[in-house]
């Protein structure tokens, strides 16, 4: 609709709703960080091919979904065309919101640019008012309520309460264009839209350029609103607040300007209706000039499945036809696979499978003297069990535990053995400043951050407040052995291996922990279904659902620590071969990752000493490199891949077609985990192609935001999302390649052709080109491609 077409109030308000709630729809969430998880940050614009998604952005933002012309130039092999000079513009037309109009136009030099200067006054209230908020913001989200504050109004009130801005520009005056702005968000964007917006336009592109000024915020906002979205009317409620602020900065400006600068004003006047004029033009420029790149892209992308292919298309060896005498269920994470490979060599009679790492289990998780839970799954599904953590007797040891958990929550909210926590030295005594000095200088051994639980408690898991019944508890299992492929044979001792990574000082460390788990080690989930596996009325139970487990098969939960490769297990169930296994591969991951980390591969003692310095050293910005250079998804029979070095490229679930004969299954690694991995793949991707818009800077300079909200660079600008620099570049060149996904499925081609055309998710992924979907045929020669137009080979 063209909301200046509109002469009607109602239709008016109805016009510019639907725009801004449409350019509220291409923000993406972003997690706070205590829940960190991976996003694709263009996600909600997947319904288009990312080609125009990449050259709108490019427009509106400046955003680059490609990298540079010098980087594929240094990619390209000799004798290739050098695409560096073919496509080297002067200058590339981009769209400039009115603050950056008026940096360009005014002759006079302000102490900050206007740009700058409205991103860090949105930015500072953002931080106050949310980090006042965030409680009723949780409570408000995990109940699914509208949110009840309005941070429009709070804004418009501390603004007009204010004078200082105007001093600081040097702009007497100013001040009366913030008296003159509309009390409700509602009556500003009608203003607004109004005067700002030509007759006959659309306004969403310009309201999506808003937006991409406050990229990180509305992030955050996207986050709270997507957790209130069960409520009807609930819609992009803070987002939309949010842009009602940035569209009352250009309002006041516009009219500012327009009283105390009037020839400015008319210069102003004239660009803007000329951009408006030229903004298809621009986007269109910009197809043109990255067609090319994407050209580029694409090589590189075949250049890396290539020898995959090569790879995958060798002789598959026979599988083990004797009962496993170890089997151990990992995380499908990237870094789980180089881990699951020095297992397999201990021992011909080992085998790993991949799951993602939450089991299956679908649980909010409550500490033992917490009052909230935690989401313990992907941020793709919602919680439907709780899991109420509860002392296996009513002694003071249970008691103890939970004050000491409490405890340590607080302490992280001071953000661990930080410099930046010497103030809290001051409270705590000279007994925190001994641990401080002693944590820097004589680091010491440790372990993923909540991995640890007190032999004194068990969890009670509930639905709706009712504990499971044993039928719910059986079908629940049930469900998760079937969608691991694990129905049998059983080895005596099965491992179920979640993951965390350990690292000090780091306020993204949740991000190294397990997305699976809603950015928390993978510990809890693997006990849960440890404790249902062993329990002896469920084994009964799963008889009748034809899963026969053995009486010697012993389920024990464990935890691989990816900084350090150490795999811990509880309860100490593992048999003493197991654990000789297990040490053995520690070694032999070590030995083999040492290099990526500049670490000589020293004796294993020492070697093993290095990483756990490293783990504990809060001086040390790269405590692992995380899920980087991942680039491949393979659902597929182990047996289909372990002959294969995958280089920890390629996160691994694994699946066999014929026990799945109503293909649902495949259904389920389709929609969630491959789409999983993709929003990790394409969290790098964006790190890496546009890390000023999309990472969250140089992590020395990190300063947390609310507790947990999320990070500055510095002391303000906007709030930063993505990954650390840290976390892509050694300070030499980017550690991870950004290519787009390429997900492997083996299994026939109809169900998942039916699969593809059922689920929107998924067909606009392969269709507009934001992964590429191959078929593993039970010949290994054959390899297909599923594109837009259907099969080809590939």
């Amino acid at each position: 609709m063209k909301p200046n077409d509109l002469n009607e109030p109602l239709a008016a308000q109805a016009a510019w709703r639907l725009a801004a709630e449409h350019a509220c729809a291409r923000i993406a969430p972003s997690w706070p960080l205590d829940a960190l998880i991976a996003v694709n940050p263009w996600w909600e614009m997947r319904d288009e091919p990312f080609h125009c998604v990449s050259a709108r952005l490019a427009a509106l933002g400046d955003v680059h979904c490609l990298m540079s012309a010098s980087w594929f130039e240094k990619q390209r092999p000799d004798g290739a065309p050098d695409v560096g000079k073919a496509n080297r513009p002067v200058a590339a037309p981009h769209w400039k919101n009115i603050p950056a109009w008026l940096d360009n136009l005014q002759d006079r030099r302000h102490k900050m640019t206007w740009s700058d200067e409205v991103t860090h006054q949105i930015s500072q209230f953002c931080a106050m008012f949310l980090q006042r908020e965030q409680g009723a913001l949780q409570r408000s989200a995990a109940s699914g309520r509208v949110l009840g504050g309005s941070l429009y109004a709070e804004w418009l009130a501390f603004v007009q309460a204010d004078r200082g801005i105007e001093i600081l520009m040097g702009e007497p005056g100013l001040h009366n264009a913030f008296e003159r702005l509309a009390p409700t968000h509602e009556q500003l964007f009608a203003e607004a839209i109004e005067v700002l917006v030509p007759h006959g336009d659309s306004a969403e592109d310009y309201l999506h350029a808003l937006l991409l000024d406050v990229k990180g915020w509305a992030a955050l906002c996207a986050y709270f609103d997507r957790y209130a979205d069960a409520a009807p009317g609930a819609g992009s409620y803070m987002m939309l607040q949010l842009l009602a602020v940035r569209l009352a900065w250009e309002l006041a400006l516009w009219r500012h300007c327009q009283s105390a600068h009037p020839s400015v004003w008319r210069s102003l006047q004239a660009a803007w209706q000329k951009q408006w004029q030229a903004l298809d033009d621009m986007v269109q420029w910009h197809a043109q000039a990255q067609t090319l790149l994407w050209e580029k892209q694409a090589d590189i992308e075949r250049a890396y499945r290539s020898p995959l292919h090569a790879r995958l298309r060798m002789p598959v060896p026979a599988p083990l036809a004797v009962r496993p005498n170890l089997q151990a269920v990992f995380c499908i994470d990237v870094r789980s696979e180089p881990y699951r490979r020095a297992l397999e060599a201990q021992d011909p009679t080992i085998q790993t499978l991949g799951f993602a790492g939450f089991f299956g289990l679908p649980i909010r998780y409550r500490a033992l003297g917490a009052v909230s839970s935690e989401a313990r799954l992907p941020g793709l599904l919602k919680g439907q069990i709780d899991a109420l953590e509860q002392p296996v007797k009513s002694d003071d040891k249970a008691e103890r535990y939970a004050q000491r958990l409490n405890r340590r929550a607080r302490m992280l909210d001071c953000n661990g053995l930080a410099p930046t926590t010497f103030s809290l030295v001051e409270s705590l005594g000279l007994g925190y400043a001994f641990k401080l000095f002693k944590a820097g200088f004589f680091p010491s051994s440790g372990q993923a951050s909540d991995s640890v639980r007190s032999a004194n408690v068990t969890w009670q898991l509930q639905k709706g407040g009712v504990p499971l019944t044993p039928d719910e508890r059986v079908a629940l299992v049930a469900g998760v052995l079937r969608n691991m492929s694990l129905t049998g044979p059983f080895a005596p001792e099965v491992l179920l291996v979640g993951h965390g990574s350990t690292s000090q000082n780091n306020p993204h460390a949740a991000g190294l922990d397990c997305g699976a788990c809603g950015g928390h080690d993978g510990a809890l989930n693997a006990r849960l279904l440890a404790m249902l596996l062993n329990d002896a009325q469920v084994r009964s139970g799963l008889r009748g659902l034809s899963i026969d487990i053995p009486d010697d098969t012993q389920f024990v939960a464990a935890l691989h620590d990816t900084t350090t490769d150490e795999v811990i297990c509880f309860d100490d169930a593992l048999s003493a071969r197991g654990r000789a296994w297990l040490e053995a591969a520690s070694c032999m991951a070590r030995r083999r990752r040492a290099p990526q980390l500049g670490i000589k591969p020293d004796n294993d003692v020492l070697l093993k000493k290095r990483f756990e310095q490293r783990a504990r050293d809060w001086s040390q910005p790269r405590p692992e490199w995380g899920l980087a250079n991942n680039a491949a998804f393979i659902a597929a029979p182990r047996a289909r891949t372990r002959h294969i070095d995958l280089a920890g490229r390629a996160f691994l679930h694994d699946y066999d077609w014929r026990r799945d004969t109503d293909g649902a299954v495949l259904e389920l690694i389709m929609t969630a985990p491959m789409v999983v991995a993709h929003w990790i793949n394409m969290q790098y991707y964006a790190s890496v192609t546009d890390h000023r818009h999309y990472g969250s800077g140089n992590k020395i300079l990190h300063n947390v935001v609310g507790g947990h909200l999320g990070v500055f660079e510095g002391n303000g600008g906007d709030l930063r999302i993505g990954l650390p620099l840290q976390s892509v570049h050694d300070g030499k060149r980017w550690r991870h390649e950004p290519l787009r996904l390429a997900a492997y499925l083996a299994a026939p081609a109809a169900p998942i052709e039916d699969i593809y055309n059922r689920h929107a998710v998924v067909k606009a992924l392969v269709d507009n080109e934001w992964l590429h979907l191959f078929r593993l045929d039970d010949d290994p020669a054959q390899l297909q491609q599923l594109t837009r137009s259907g099969w080809r080979a590939a």
